[in-house]
């Protein structure tokens, strides 16, 4: 064969493949009762492709390549609604919202890498959505032991150590025996994990060893934390809280696309502010394991055209705690401890007071490309954390035993990850 003919030949397939069909996908957003939603979001998750519906709630997604989707539809005051499909034509689907509905609609989850339908997912895992985030009261990566059974999560009381046990496994140590990944960004050190939750979409947690996708540290298990993501749509939320021990929390979020179709931003911060709950009868006063957090992200999509996806993603995070609260000191007896746990379970005699100040800050990029029957992702990150430490005290008593004036530890960790799956207009799921 001639290189002429080989050269009529890939012309040829390159030009079927740039004049595939494209489909439209149209319909309406009703409530329960089957009056409109005007201004309700249709969204092809991990696409640039939306739609606002009108004032009928009527809505129209065109140029559409074959393939499976996932469509997500959102509108405020009304239960989301996701629902895989399968675009072969033109077709027309109506959406009916819920208001406060305890039905548990279909939940898409990225436990294997990839969308799918947690029913269609094997992995024995549990997922909950920002509805149930918020329910649960979920601010804090401690508190994850409120979404699963048979799975623990602890801190020094400060929130600046964290330890994950999953099915009875744990490591108490820098290095965790559960994953944890945030917008798929691995973090392998404990002290570097963000603490504060503001602005999350899904949280899954995956049991048992899962060292197959998600590589070291993951021997009991991995979380995956997906943030919102910015759309076409203006929106944004602002959150108050006081509880016990005077802590107020703050919280806020914005979105809003920069073009159109094209370039989406979603901001988002948390501010929390707690007393201490130990007395140090040595320097009569009640402030330790106070603490201030504070914490901030920016997300920017960016969708030059509809093979190409490009997602950054940033954070910055500082923690104040105000040292740790171990009672007893070292060599202490039995007895000694439980008369501390039972008559003064609160109190220290250190001479010394600790200030713990960690900054961890993170930056990732994401790329995307489809192909023919094949998407290929490359996941770049660069964390960084800093932990000092200050005049603490190691003998827990109301002597100049043992202790440290100041000490400082920084870890930089760079992570790539380059991920092959079948696209969405293939039908054999790899």
């Amino acid at each position: 064969m001639t290189n002429k003919r080989l050269w009529l030949i890939a012309l040829s397939l390159i030009l079927s493949l740039s004049l595939q069909a494209q489909y439209q996908l149209s319909g309406s957003v009703t409530d329960q009762e089957g009056l409109p939603l005007p201004g309700a979001t249709v969204q092809l998750l991990t696409t640039s492709k939306g739609a606002v519906s009108g004032a009928n709630g009527a809505y129209s997604i065109p140029d559409l390549k074959p393939g499976k989707y996932f469509a997500e539809v959102a509108f405020m005051g009304f239960e989301r609604v996701q629902k895989d499909i399968l675009i072969e034509r033109n077709l027309e689907i109506d959406f009916q919202l819920n208001i406060a509905s305890t039905e548990l609609g279909q939940v898409i989850v990225s436990a294997n890498k990839q969308l799918q339908d947690i029913q269609e997912t094997p992995i024995s895992m549990t997922a909950i959505q920002s509805k149930q985030v918020e329910e649960l009261q979920i601010k804090e990566l401690n508190e994850l032991n409120r979404v699963a059974a048979n799975f623990n999560s602890y801190d020094d009381g400060g929130a600046s150590f964290q330890i994950f046990a999953s099915r009875g496994i744990y490591t108490i140590d820098m290095v965790p025996a559960v994953g944890i990944y945030v917008d798929d960004v691995p973090f392998f050190n404990s002290i570097g994990f963000p603490t504060l939750f503001s602005d999350i979409d899904r949280i899954e947690i995956l049991k048992g060893p899962q060292g197959t996708l998600y590589g070291r540290n993951a021997l009991a298990g991995a979380i995956n934390i997906i943030t919102k993501r910015p759309t076409n749509k203006l929106d944004g939320f602002v959150r108050f809280g006081y509880g016990n021990l005077n802590q107020w929390d703050r919280s806020f979020g914005v979105s809003l696309p920069i073009i159109k179709e094209k370039l989406y931003v979603r901001a988002h911060g948390s501010y929390t502010q707690r007393d201490g709950y130990i007395n140090n009868t040595t320097l009569n006063s009640n402030d330790l394991l106070g603490r201030e957090i504070i914490t901030s992200g920016l997300r920017l999509n960016y969708y030059p055209t509809d093979k190409l996806s490009i997602t950054l993603n940033a954070h910055i995070e500082d923690r104040e705690v105000n040292a740790y609260a171990l009672v007893g000191g070292f060599g202490v007896s039995k007895s000694a401890l439980d008369s501390l746990k039972d008559n003064h379970p609160y109190e220290i005699p250190n001479n010394r007071e600790g200030l713990y100040e960690t900054i961890t800050t993170g930056n990732a990029l994401k790329v995307t490309y489809d192909l023919p029957g094949i998407t290929i992702s490359s996941i770049s990150s660069l964390q960084y954390y800093e932990r000092e430490r200050m005049n603490e005290d190691f003998d827990f008593t109301e002597f100049d035993i043992q202790y440290v004036d100041r000490t400082v530890g920084s870890q930089t960790t760079f992570s790539e990850e380059l991920r092959f799956n079948s696209s969405r207009e293939s039908k054999l799921d790899w």
